[in-house]
């Protein structure tokens, strides 16, 4: 990626955390979802990346998470409007922010150094 990336090009990623016990206890209960090479983000992904690139935005989904049991039942309109319920709440009292370790997913700014 960083050899692909123009000088200050940027890389947007969406991925899984994995501190987070209850969902790595989820991704044991349904390895069918995954393909077997793939794994969440850990703190040492985060120390490699910050050597070949600028960290330009984190945005941390910890609350959220709950509205992921209704995407798991088919439920996808109750899913977007819970999600963004609760979303919306972590981001008002910071709770993303302050748990960020242990959230679900996070989306990645990346700069090229």
């Amino acid at each position: 990626i960083n050899r692909c990336l123009k000088k200050n090009g940027k890389a947007v990623f969406c991925e899984p955390l994995g501190h987070n016990i209850f969902i790595n206890l989820f991704r044991l209960l349904t390895p069918s979802r995954r393909t077997p090479t793939e794994r969440p983000l850990t703190e040492r992904d985060f120390n490699l990346l910050s050597q070949y690139f600028v960290i330009e935005q984190r945005h941390f989904y910890f609350l959220s998470v709950s509205a992921f049991a209704f995407g798991v039942l088919g439920l996808k309109k109750a899913f977007r409007v819970i999600f963004n319920f609760l979303f919306a709440i972590e981001e008002r009292l910071g709770l993303n922010k302050v748990f960020s370790k242990y959230c679900w997913m996070v989306v990645l700014t990346l700069r090229k150094k």
